[in-house]
């Protein structure tokens, strides 16, 4: 649970702060004004209690703090460099460095380089020596930056130092000293830089407003942008293209690298759900206006169907499935019913579901059943008869959930059943004797925050992917059901999402009008890089007192993500 703790004893603005690798104190550099004179302190705190534990003076205004990785040692930079304070005997000062104004510090993982970042566009590295003591003279000094340094970090194996700038740049340097790349994408100022734990993605923060990611070569993590809300995102059976749609009705085609390839205004209001058939050559889309479209995968139209009725606002079609044979679409309406067409536009039956909306349908792999996803909290199970026609009435209903399902998806191996609802969970059904499945969940995916709207299991069967209207995406292990992580990128709800075939990427489309391709294998601390990010740029931007109000409150939302991990 998070919670406040106010340090009563603190007055005056604050420059920098950090906490100890162990967790028990906080370091706050502190400036206030006591009639003409300014008073630069260097606090520290007890995190548990509030309590003061010491003052540091004799310090100038700090823009900087770190811990060493041993607790031994805090490296303080402000305008008068660099010093150093050593725990033996309470915190006293250890070494000063005269090396400019230091804008940030960063130790090495195992404690035996330290790297400052200095306004002069230098980064400044000293190592220990025999003696356990820092050099007196920097090891190495990076040059290379055409304007201050403002952010310094070490990689986690503490092979590399990416450095961020106010020349737009991020660079990335071997330890010694040799440049490895530069980082180009910002369009304003770089202000901080932080590694993933895994070292696979590097996060940067800019004055332009955005966080950047980037992979370890230097290739920036993409994400598409859309004019309006992104309602579904499918990958095309071949791994090679991405549909997306929009709340305005327009459908966008994307190479797998996220290149944008075109976009077209199709019939109908906003297009909230799109599949490609098994095979690769057909599209299916559902659009507002009860209207389904079948065209050709390059976009070229084919069929418009339209056989959902009901009043004006219960004509949306909510979901739509291809058979795995690619014979035959399954749509579920606002109206309450399923309808089976033929791929050459044909409707060949209507299922009737009891008059509830129809939030989403899925065929099982073997394209024996169709389940679908219910208003009234309810999913349905149709199932083929005799002569292979499915039947008009379900021939099972599972109940479970407490608030309308949103989606439901069967496991590649048709074994498992999962359905998404607003109640906040995900449930798993179970086939058991003779196929038969439960009407029992085994198990409740309990993680979101808010309703989940989409769920889809990974080409092999072991991850179920997770979309919920809590702005996240949650992957869980399927064989345990065990919570593996979450995915922090988007800005609004998550509507949509979807595995590659061959499920190394996974596609997410949002309300914020981004669809953000993921190297989910990869990208475990999205969240804690955003954190991150902006914990190094916020305090600068709420106290320099060149920067818009508006800019002041850039990383808000950012760095309150940190009590939610």
């Amino acid at each position: 649970m998070p919670y406040n703790i106010y340090f009563t004893e603190h007055k005056g603005d604050i420059g920098a702060i950090a906490f100890s690798p162990d967790s028990k104190i906080i370091a706050i550099a502190t400036t206030k004004v006591e009639g003409q004179q300014k008073i630069n302190t260097l606090q520290l705190w007890n995190p548990d209690n509030g309590t003061l534990l010491k003052n540091l003076e004799g310090v100038d205004v700090q823009m900087a703090i770190a811990f060493s990785p041993d607790d031994k040692i805090i490296a303080s930079g402000g305008w008068g460099g660099l010093k150093l304070w050593k725990a033996d005997g309470g915190w006293q000062p250890l070494q000063s460095y005269q090396q400019g104004a230091i804008t940030a510090v960063s130790f090495s993982p195992d404690g035996q380089m330290l790297a400052a970042a200095s306004v002069d566009k230098n980064v400044y590295l000293w190592k220990r020596d025999s003696t356990g003591e820092y050099e007196t003279k920097p090891d190495k000094i990076l040059q290379g930056h055409n304007d201050a340094v403002w952010g310094v970090n070490f990689s986690p194996n503490g092979e590399l130092i990416a450095t961020a700038s106010g020349d737009k740049t991020v660079k990335i340097w071997k330890t010694n000293g040799s440049l490895v790349t530069t980082l180009k994408g910002h369009r304003d100022v770089v202000r901080a830089v932080a590694y993933s734990p895994d070292a696979q993605t590097l996060a940067s923060a800019s004055y332009d407003g955005s966080v950047k990611l980037w992979k370890p070569e230097g290739t920036s993590l993409k994400a598409l942008k859309h004019d309006s809300q992104v309602y579904a995102v499918a990958y095309s059976p071949d791994g090679k293209k991405i549909v997306t749609t929009n709340g305005h009705g327009y459908v966008s085609f994307w190479q797998h690298n996220g290149k944008l390839l075109k976009t077209e205004k199709w019939r109908g209001g906003p297009v909230p759900t799109a599949v490609f058939s098994p095979n690769g050559e057909l599209i299916v889309t559902a659009s507002s206006d009860r209207s389904v479209q079948i065209r050709k995968s390059d976009g070229t139209a084919l069929k418009f169907l339209a056989g959902h009725t009901g009043e004006l606002n219960q004509k949306v079609v909510l979901g739509a499935s291809f058979s795995p044979d690619s014979q035959m679409i399954a749509t579920g309406g606002q109206d309450g019913t399923v309808q089976l067409w033929t791929t050459d536009g044909k409707l060949d039956k209507t299922l009737q579901a009891g008059g509830d909306r129809v939030w989403g349908v899925s065929f099982s792999p073997n394209g024996e059943l169709i389940a679908s996803a219910h208003n009234n909290g309810t999913v349905k199970l149709w199932k083929r008869e005799g002569r292979g026609e499915f039947s008009t009435r379900p021939y099972k209903t599972l109940s479970a959930h407490r608030d309308a399902v949103r989606a439901v998806a069967f496991s590649p191996d048709g074994q498992i059943i999962a359905t998404a609802s607003n109640d906040n969970t995900v449930k798993l059904w179970k086939q058991e004797g003779k196929g038969e499945f439960s009407t029992r969940p085994y198990k409740t995916l309990s993680a979101h925050r808010d309703a989940v709207r989409a769920v889809t299991f990974s080409p092999d069967g072991q991850i179920i992917a997770t979309a919920s209207n809590d702005n996240t995406v949650k992957l869980w292990k399927t064989d345990d059901s065990t919570f593996i992580k979450t995915l922090i990128g988007h800005r609004d709800v998550v509507r949509t999402i979807a595995f590659s075939p061959d499920g190394k990427t996974l596609a997410s489309g949002s309300k914020d009008e981004t669809v953000i391709l993921w190297d989910w294998q990869k990208n475990l601390d999205i969240k804690q890089l955003l954190v991150l990010g902006c914990d190094w740029v916020s305090d600068y931007l709420k106290t320099n007192p060149n920067v818009s109000n508006n800019d002041k409150h850039l990383c808000d939302g950012v760095i309150g993500l940190l009590f939610d991990f």
